[in-house]
């Protein structure tokens, strides 16, 4: 791991630990409170065109502190860059079949995580029936690193651009590096009793075409038909939330 990560990692530990100790001093006053469950549904964007939704439950054993997790669900639109490549002579499919290209609902690339989480929240800033606070969210991603693809092989005809002869359909499994990532966020909460609702930041190192880029069918690589890997990636989003 990098020291800029290493640094980066140790300034949220100590920032979540802060806070941490910051909920359980303020949470003597909620001891009778009639709630210790929030539930929540919302929707992320990240630059490059990924969107999700998520869903997340907490428990809370201290009015400032949750214990949960959030499942999310994402992809992206799809690409004007589709991968695609010609029938090398060194291929079983070579004379049968002169061009391949992935098929058009594999386009999309998409994603499923679980993320064990721990919620830090500030005490609440009321005005009137509203409560304001400042939530921090770290956790670590879980992912399957795996995803099947399919493509479409043809015999293109040169006296027609646009048609094609002898289909066929070939399914490949394309297994990548990241099986796990962490993830950060930061968000404005608003509660109205027991509806809230808020929005939010985050920055994670998960990188959601690396399985993608692995792929490699009949010698062409997909990696020079999606975006370089980063160090970080930012997201942000809405949500809402009930308390019971």
């Amino acid at each position: 791991m990098k020291r800029s990560t290493t640094f980066f990692l140790l300034r949220v530990f100590v920032a979540a630990t802060a806070a941490l100790m910051v909920s359980i001093g303020a949470d003597a006053q909620y001891l009778k409170r009639d709630w210790s469950n929030e539930v929540s549904f919302g929707g992320s964007w990240t630059p490059g065109d990924h969107f999700g939704i998520e869903f997340s439950y907490f428990w809370f054993p201290l009015h400032y502190v949750g214990i949960g997790a959030y499942a999310q669900m994402g992809a992206t639109s799809k690409s004007s860059n589709v991968p695609t490549g010609v029938i090398p002579a060194s291929s079983e499919y070579y004379g049968t079949y002169n061009v391949w290209i992935l098929m058009e609902e594999h386009q999309k690339v998409t994603n499923l995580s679980l993320v064990p989480s721990v919620l830090l929240a500030t005490p609440d800033l009321n005005i009137g029936a509203v409560a304001l606070s400042l939530r921090l969210i770290p956790g670590i991603g879980l992912t399957v690193p795996r995803e099947r693809v399919e493509v479409e092989y043809r015999m293109a005809n040169p006296k027609v651009d646009v048609e094609y002869s002898n289909f066929k359909y070939q399914k490949y499994w394309l297994k990548g590096p990241q099986w796990w990532y962490w993830s950060g966020r930061a968000a404005i909460n608003v509660n109205i009793d027991e509806l809230g609702f808020g929005i939010g930041y985050r920055m994670s190192n998960q990188d959601i075409w690396a399985t993608r880029r692995t792929g490699k069918i009949e010698g062409t690589s997909f990696d020079t038909f999606y975006p370089s890997g980063k160090k970080l990636y930012h997201s942000f989003y809405l949500y809402v939330a009930w308390k019971f």
